[in-house]
């Protein structure tokens, strides 16, 4: 904020390229990480981010979870009321004693090559001042208010098409090229004495929903305000590589999500979300603190949902005529919030300064703020360190190359934990970069337990090829002979990973001492065919990322646009593993080759979720090692899914949910050090441990499915009820299916954003489905346990897909999914024909009030693969033929699904 004008920032063999992984690790695994399960998740935007910007961001991470944040001021060391560029003074030092512990800067200017900033700072001083913070441990912000490009003036000369004339292919397009380079010299030119780059904090284009920038409001459109920011950043990060930057997102004052979600250029483009607010004379300090406390409400549920850091980008009140605002309004207020940090406003004379300078009738009042520890200035950053990893456990870190059977070197970092006896160690071996700390919980070390982590075959440092899962057993047995050799190995080694991760332990867990594998399981063609059709999107945005260059676009609508095309050997880009995957669209020696079959004595911990995309075939894993496995096993099922839902639910937190972070380190611990496992509250100690979403507890059960689960009929009826009352009447349905059209789906068992429990309202007009319903529930109805639907079908065509999707009504009409499953139907002649149809499993209460819908389509897509209604292999077929599909009710075709209906102590 100024008053005015006059007040005058992967190619497919290149392995150390962590861009390739932005979407998956932004948008897909942001909800798998263990140890960053609040704001953020460890890992700035740019994949190639300095290893200080990242300790940055994860430490801004950690204080946005503390209830405490970082106090800013701009420009607080260039000069304040009464004074200008005095070395070592700040008006915030001259009222505590300690400068703030974030300092904003303006880099306006810059982009004509002017030697002072719009309020007249030399920019060889606000690098200066950038070093010295730095080496203060502060924080450092830059804003920038540049000029219009199109006419010349300043960032308030507010011309429509300013920003379509900066955008590639128009005519200031170049000019503002230049301007970024500027940016981009000044950034890369930031060392400290060591010639280490320092971090900072980039937020262009702020105020965005105001009509007073060039950039904002009314004066450009949602999309080419994306475009501009997308371009900006990427021109900065990829073609400049410039990778000491955190970008900053910000409004305005905004009304609701929505306007302040309309012009978010994306997840993978956004380190950071904030909003600026001042208090303005007519305000009374309880309207500003209403109006500031519905604006944090509204960040923090924007900042969990995006999983970004939330800050307060800009605030304050012009003069502080108030002697108790810092205590009794705005702590008050902001004390009930999260925030990685607040900067207020300038100090640039007598008639405009937003903190309290000695003297000022707020300064006392600042001072209990100060003392009162919400706040954190200069000294306590210091302290804490925040471009560093904190963690002072190990006394010995690193890295070596494990050379496999075949000669082919792994890249593998060893953390050993502070003792001169023998230890255990828990094993990671990872494709996502094993230089990511945030998948190491390092309170193993503490317990003096090694950690080995290892960059799997063909990834980022380590050599040979990749080829998903093809090498993980040979190589993981591999790498325990070699840990076990090792003088600081007591020979005990468990293994931790989630997803793709959880694999490579899951295929060794015979070798282990004890093993955690979370959301994954050892059956990958459960994964990419559940049920015998294909699983598009998962699959293949897990193809695309892990095969992507530099730079692609990988948004959601760029990757549906690839997944639409026709054949899926087209869509498939070359990529070697998508199309042997497509080549074995039925489960033959290929997949039998990539799942382990041996026995595993060993104690494990296997934990799923209700909405993930293993779901199925950990379960399966998890009934046959129930069977045959280690009596201290344990099985858990949560309210998970495999990345970020849309719908807001959070079952009542981690109080009822537990943190699996928290489950799998107490039980690893445990059966590490030989002791009997137990598992943390809200747990039970039985051997299943399965979460009932909507009454948001868990049922313990030694079986799966529960004992105390009964699987009941509900049959379709000829009015579109549902009941368990066989049909009376027959009644045939019927609907075309036109596969240039396909179902769409909203939320559901994939990988990507919007995943699990969505909203379903937007599919009622359709007339490509049937859907049935019961009379709403007077008591609460608990399923718990695997679903099936019996379904007698015809068509007119030979081949084709049957999706049957389960879901709940509430009261207000609202419809969110619990399960679906999906069955390829092979039709003979007209008459009906009986097809069973797995609906995965569930814990789910429908509670008083709701109503049981069921939806029988034939797509959803992109979750599923569209069927094209012929017998083609789906590798290489092409043709798109409309279909008729036809479900029949009756005595006769009694259709229904089997609901597994679950009674909490039901006498045995």
């Amino acid at each position: 904020m100024y008053c005015g004008a006059d007040d005058l920032i992967f190619n497919h063999n290149n392995r150390n390229d962590m861009g390739v992984f932005k979407i998956m690790l932004k948008t897909t695994y942001l909800s798998l990480l263990l140890f960053f399960e609040a704001y953020g998740n460890g890992l700035p935007i740019d994949g190639k981010a300095t290893r200080e910007t990242v300790y940055l961001y994860k430490n801004l991470v950690e204080l946005s979870k503390s209830g405490q944040f970082l106090f800013g001021h701009q420009d607080a060391l260039a000069y304040g009321v009464g004074w200008k560029s005095i070395p070592g003074k700040s008006d915030i030092k001259e009222v505590t004693g300690d400068h703030p512990a974030l300092c904003g800067w303006d880099l306006a200017g810059i982009e004509t090559g002017s030697p002072v900033n719009i309020t007249g700072v030399p920019f060889t001083e606000i690098k200066q001042h950038t070093v010295e913070g730095y080496e203060r441990g502060e924080i450092i912000t830059y804003s920038w208010h540049m000029m219009n490009p199109l006419t010349g003036g300043a960032a308030w000369d507010a011309k429509k098409g300013t920003v379509s004339s900066v955008l590639p292919g128009h005519e200031k397009h170049e000019i503002y090229r230049h301007w970024l380079d500027a940016v981009a010299g000044f950034m890369l030119s930031l060392k400290d004495k060591d010639g280490v780059s320092i971090p900072v904090i980039l937020r262009p284009f702020h105020e965005l929903n105001g009509n007073w920038f060039w950039w904002g409001g009314k004066n450009t459109t949602p999309g080419e305000y994306k475009q501009l920011w997308q371009f900006t950043v990427s021109y900065l990060r990829d073609e400049k590589n410039v990778h000491n930057v955190l970008y900053a997102f910000n409004t305005d004052v905004f009304k609701s999500e929505n306007e302040f979600l309309q012009r978010y250029p994306g997840n993978e483009w956004v380190d950071i979300v904030g909003f600026d607010i001042y208090q303005q004379k007519h305000h009374s300090n309880q309207s500003f603190a209403r109006k500031l406390g519905k604006g944090l409400a509204m960040l923090n549920a924007i900042a969990l949902q995006q999983n970004k850091i939330p800050a307060l980008t800009e605030f304050g009140y012009n003069k502080l005529p108030d002697d108790k605002w810092w205590t009794q309004v705005f702590s008050e207020t902001v004390k009930k919030h999260r925030l990685a940090y607040a900067m207020s406003w300038r100090n640039s004379g007598t008639t405009e300064y937003y903190a309290p300078y000695a003297g000022q009738q707020s300064a006392e009042d600042f001072r209990s703020f100060y003392h009162s520890g919400i706040a954190l200035f200069s000294k306590e950053a210091r302290r804490r360190k925040m471009y560093q990893s904190t963690d002072s456990s190990t006394v010995k870190v690193f890295e070596t190359n494990i050379t496999m059977d075949d000669g082919i070197a792994l890249s593998t970092r060893i953390f050993l934990p502070d003792t001169n006896k023998a230890f255990a160690a828990v094993l990671i071996r990872t494709p996502y970069n094993k230089e990511l700390e945030m998948w190491i919980d390092k309170r193993f070390l503490s317990n003096n337990i090694a950690i080995i982590i290892q960059d799997v075959r063909g990834k980022y440092k380590s050599g040979g090829a990749f080829y998903p899962f093809a090498n993980e057993r040979a190589d993981g047995l591999s790498t325990l002979r070699w840990i076990r050799k090792q003088p600081w190995s007591n020979g005990i080694v468990g293994g931790w990973g989630v997803s793709y991760m959880g694999y490579t332990q899951w295929v060794i867990a015979d070798s282990l001492d004890a093993a955690a594998p979370l959301l994954t399981s050892d059956d990958m063609y459960s994964f990419i065919y559940p049920d015998g059709v294909l699983s598009l999107q998962s699959a293949f945005l897990w193809g695309y990322a892990n095969a992507a260059k530099s730079g692609e676009d990988m948004s959601a609508e760029r990757v549906r646009q690839r997944l639409s095309r026709l054949p899926l050997s087209v869509a498939a880009d070359s990529i070697a593993f998508l199309l042997d995957w497509l080549k074995h669209e039925k489960r033959d020696g290929y997949w039998d080759k990539l799942q382990f079959h041996g026995p595993i004595t060993s104690p494990v911990i296997s934990i799923a979720g209700w909405y993930d995309i293993f779901l199925k075939g950990q379960l399966n894993g998890m009934q046959q090692l129930a069977k045959e496995g280690n009596p201290q096993n344990k099985y858990i099922i949560g309210p998970w899914a495999h990345g970020l839902t849309g719908y807001k639910n959070d079952y009542g937190g981690e109080k009822r949910t537990g943190s699996y972070g928290q489950m799998s380190f107490e039980y690893m611990l445990s059966a590490l050090k030989g002791r009997s496992v137990h598992l943390p509250p809200p747990l039970k100690e039985s051997r299943f441990n399965l979460f009932i979403m909507e009454r948001n507890e868990y049922a313990g059960s030694d079986v799966w499915p529960p004992e105390e689960t009964t699987s009941v009929p509900y049959y379709l009826q000829a009015d579109h009820s549902l009941s368990i009352q066989p049909p009376a009447k027959s009644k045939i349905y019927a609907y075309t299916y036109d596969p240039s059209d396909p179902y769409p789906n909203y939320g559901g068992t994939f990988l990507g954003d919007s995943v699990g429990p969505a909203l379903q309202n937007r599919n009622i007009s359709r007339t490509d489905q049937v859907n049935f319903e019961t009379p709403a529930f007077e008591e609460p109805l608990i399923l718990l346990g695997p679903i099936s639907a019996s379904l007698w079908l015809s068509g007119n065509t030979d081949c084709s897909d049957i999706i049957v999707c389960l879901e709940d009504v509430f009261p207000n009409g609202k419809i969110i999914n619990i399960q679906e499953g999906a069955s390829k139907v092979f039709f003979k002649g007209k008459e009906a024909q009986k097809q069973d149809i797995s609906v995965w499993a569930t814990g789910y209460q429908l509670n008083p009030g709701h109503k049981l819908r069921v939806t029988i389509c034939p797509s959803r897509f992109p979750r599923f693969n569209r069927s094209l209604n012929t017998c083609e292999p789906i590798y290489e077929a092409k043709q798109v033929h409309k279909a008729t599909q036809k479900i029949h009710v009756g005595p006769g075709t009694p259709s229904g699904i089997y609901l597994p209906v679950y009674t909490f102590n039901k006498p045995k």
